[in-house]
């Protein structure tokens, strides 16, 4: 899920409960980053696989560098 700004995916508190019963591994969520140190952000909730919150997945980067990249402004992406 893609949301606005770094600032929404920082101060999401998703449902782990809610989340847990939905028929996927998880939820991503990511937004583009708010300054010269990342080119986006993004955190990886997966109460269903026993992982509550994993902010720096690497399988979660491997769906979103190619996401990124084909934004309209990226050149290069930086994780």
């Amino acid at each position: 899920v893609a949301l606005p700004d770094a600032g929404a995916v920082a101060a999401l508190a998703p449902d782990l409960h809610a989340v847990s019963r939905w028929p996927y591994r998880g939820l991503i969520v990511t937004a583009a980053g708010s300054g010269s140190e990342a080119d986006f952000v993004s955190r990886f909730f997966g109460p269903a696989v026993g992982i509550p919150e994993d902010p720096v997945t690497g399988s979660a980067h491997c769906t979103l560098a190619p996401y990124w990249s084909g934004a309209p402004e990226a050149d290069h992406v930086f994780l």
